[in-house]
């Protein structure tokens, strides 16, 4: 009994030790400014027919920064990575989300032409959106986009951190 007390204790402490918060926030006095920021949230590519997801994974993080300790930020930003050991090609193509029938595009941030093929290695690209379209793609049923040549999905419970920033700043 007592072995197995002990050994129930160490799982429970594991599983604590290995689980982040969705969330930090950080107050900096010398610069009176709040930063919030999301862990970073996975987001489903699709690579074949039998739904086998293989290859690089893609990830999503929001972060807003305002002055004052108890500020709400008006913008964020959305910082997109890709976890792979080795570089990825993408094509040069606008980059879209779509949520509820929404869209928003923002037109082809690289600095390369149109159709170009380049290769990237962890950072993808970092986005700005207001702080009303975060609210309204945290709160949508379906949201889907495109990273260039990259199509993803995701889904309402990958987005539970981004509804806990917005409430923990305020919005």
């Amino acid at each position: 009994m007592r072995t197995c007390s002990f050994f129930a204790l160490i799982v429970f402490l594991a599983g604590c030790a290995s689980t982040s918060e969705p969330v930090t926030t950080q107050y900096a006095a010398a610069s009176n400014e709040t930063t919030y920021e999301t862990k970073r949230m996975e987001l489903y590519v699709r690579r074949s027919s039998t739904g086998i997801n293989l290859g690089p994974s893609y990830h999503l993080a929001v972060r807003g920064r305002c002055t004052g300790a108890s500020c709400r930020p008006s913008n964020y930003k959305l910082l997109f990575t890709v976890d792979s050991d080795n570089p990825i090609t993408m094509t040069a193509e606008d980059v879209r989300l779509t949520y509820d029938g929404t869209t928003k595009t923002w037109e082809i941030p690289f600095q390369i032409k149109r159709g170009e093929r380049f290769r990237v290695l962890d950072h993808i690209i970092t986005l700005e959106i207001t702080a009303d379209r975060l609210s309204a793609i945290a709160q949508a049923e379906k949201v889907e986009g495109a990273l260039g040549s990259i199509r993803f999905q995701f889904s309402r419970t990958a987005r539970q951190p981004i509804r806990r920033l917005l409430q923990e700043a305020g919005g």
